[in-house]
């Protein structure tokens, strides 16, 4: 019989500009975690457009002062980092709406510069997600508006009327891939040559994997959801598979990231808005779920969080809890950094390891 196994995490720091939730990350090359944006108290819940460094191997913070073109404040952003460059897509900010801006920042120069690419690029969304496959960026899916609404809509004249100029745009969610090359500079929207396209979602997650794209979770017009797809880049197609195992409950505002051919999927919020304290893990090769035990305290679960592994080293970064339905916000929002040692899992190749809800 085989001993469970549990992750360990413990609180290895503060965010130094306080609490955030919202923001967007991206790992580098030389292992240093990147924060852009995300709601904070501090900032009376504005969006923040300041971009802070974690190393992590020394655990030490800084608030980078930056030149150029600096983006403005926002959340629900995504960011990828490729060689000494990161890359900023979309958001929303409460005063402008959403936007499909497109950044760039020199790492070593601390230099942003906003980038006009030619093609055609995403509409402006947020909660959308970034990968990067062979230097290319894929950005899928995300929430925002999506045309003007059609006379046919109307069942009545009055009705039509009644709306007032400006507000007929309709919003919902995208299910469309884009993938960016840095070398053209330039955006195309490839054609998805089969079907088992996801349904359209925002708040999903999203990790590359050798040359495929792996899509979990997120929200959709219909409800949250708890489906796995997969796409590979080379051959433009999502792969059919049967996954193994017990997913996750549906979710969103989760995250997902990979160690080694394992995808890790960390808290989120549920279907009644409940914050998730688990953690879960796919299996890529053997297309497996499992629950891994950890000792997040069920009380402390959290969503709009941040997550990296390096080396064996699991990272969570802020998120929020306590979601207010009459708010529509979360009335605790974290400055934590959580730090937990996964070197257990490295080669798992024996029964899924679950952990019993607590009551």
């Amino acid at each position: 019989m085989s001993t469970e196994t549990i992750i360990h995490f413990k609180k290895e720091s503060d965010i130094p500009e306080g609490p955030r939730e919202g923001h967007c990350c991206a790992l580098s090359s030389e292992n240093k975690l990147y924060i852009f944006g995300g709601l904070s108290p501090k900032s009376e819940n504005l969006e923040c457009n300041k971009l802070l460094e974690y190393d992590c191997y020394n655990g030490k913070w800084a608030t980078l002062s930056v030149t150029g073109d600096i983006p403005p404040g926002r959340m629900g952003a995504c960011m990828a980092s490729v060689k000494n460059k990161l890359y900023l897509f979309g958001g929303l900010n409460q005063g402008s709406g959403w936007m499909n801006d497109f950044y760039e920042f020199n790492i070593e120069g601390k230099h942003w510069k906003v980038l006009e690419p030619s093609g055609e690029r995403p509409l402006p969304r947020d909660k959308c997600t970034c990968a990067v496959v062979c230097s290319m960026i894929c950005i899928f899916g995300g929430f925002g508006p999506q045309g003007m609404a059609d006379d046919d809509e109307y069942e009545t004249e009055e009705e039509e009327e009644s709306v007032v100029p400006g507000e007929s745009v309709q919003f919902g969610w995208f299910n469309d891939l884009f993938l960016y090359n840095i070398e053209s500079n330039s955006f195309s929207c490839p054609m998805q040559l089969n079907l088992g396209v996801p349904t359209p979602r925002a708040a999903h997650t999203m990790v590359s994997y050798n040359d495929c794209l792996i899509v979990f979770g997120g929200r959709d017009s219909d409800s949250r959801r708890n489906d796995i797809s997969i796409f590979n880049t080379k051959t433009r197609k999502w792969l059919k598979f049967e996954a193994n195992g017990t997913p996750p409950e549906p979710r969103s505002f989760h995250t997902a990231t990979i160690f080694n051919d394992k995808m890790i999927i960390l808290c989120g919020r549920g279907m009644k808005n409940e914050d998730f304290s688990d953690t879960y893990m796919f299996d890529i090769t053997s297309k497996t779920w499992s629950r891994l035990a950890n000792d997040i305290d069920k009380s402390h679960g959290r969503c709009l969080h941040s997550a990296c592994c390096v080396n064996d080293k699991l990272y969570i970064v802020g998120g929020s809890r306590e979601f207010n339905e009459e708010t529509q916000q979360s009335n605790n929002v974290c400055s934590d950094v959580l730090i937990a040692d996964i070197s257990c899992l490295q080669n798992t190749n024996d029964e899924p390891i679950e952990k019993k809800h607590k009551t």
